[in-house]
């Protein structure tokens, strides 16, 4: 029986990137991304815990950021140009 292997994820490190900010009333959702658009993390309201209507609420958006911005961080992400929809 052949074993299945899988390859390490290796860490980028990006200085700059771009973050993606898609706000709507049911909930925000959140890309981290280099400037070739190759995603690095990611986070929503739904992600960190919240669900119905509490995902379109302005505190989970903030803890949708926090945790896509940790995640950004491990890649080595400081600054990032913002772009939202």
């Amino acid at each position: 029986m052949a074993r299945n292997r899988t390859r390490k994820r290796e860490k980028k490190y990006v200085p700059q990137g771009r973050a993606y900010i898609n706000a709507t009333f049911n909930n925000t959702v959140i890309t981290l991304t280099d400037m070739n658009g190759d995603v690095l993390s990611g986070g929503s309201g739904g992600a960190v815990g919240f669900k119905g209507s509490c995902k379109g609420t302005a505190f989970a958006a903030q803890r949708a950021g926090e945790e896509a911005a940790r995640k950004g961080m491990e890649h080595g992400l400081r600054t990032v140009e913002v772009l939202v929809k």
